[in-house]
């Protein structure tokens, strides 16, 4: 699942190329909201639930790029 589905799916923007790491409590409490929603034990949809998971674990993966100006202001220069 692309990056940017995921988010859209988990009701989050995706961290641009100039910011900060990830923030995993705005993914973790993002996923908890939607997947409790979903969840099939609450009435949701067992194929929505595993959407979201999906969209989960993409996003845990995700990484940002950094420009090398980022970089190099970060260090100072």
């Amino acid at each position: 699942m692309a990056p940017a589905d995921a988010a859209r799916l988990l009701g989050i923007a995706l961290p641009s190329r100039n910011t900060e790491a990830w923030q995993t409590t705005t993914l973790r409490k993002a996923y908890r909201a939607a997947i409790r929603k979903a969840h099939p034990d609450a009435g949701g949809s067992p194929e929505l639930a595993a959407e979201i998971n999906k969209a989960h674990d993409a996003l845990k993966a995700y990484q940002p790029a950094v420009s090398v100006v980022s970089l190099f202001n970060n260090m100072g220069g």
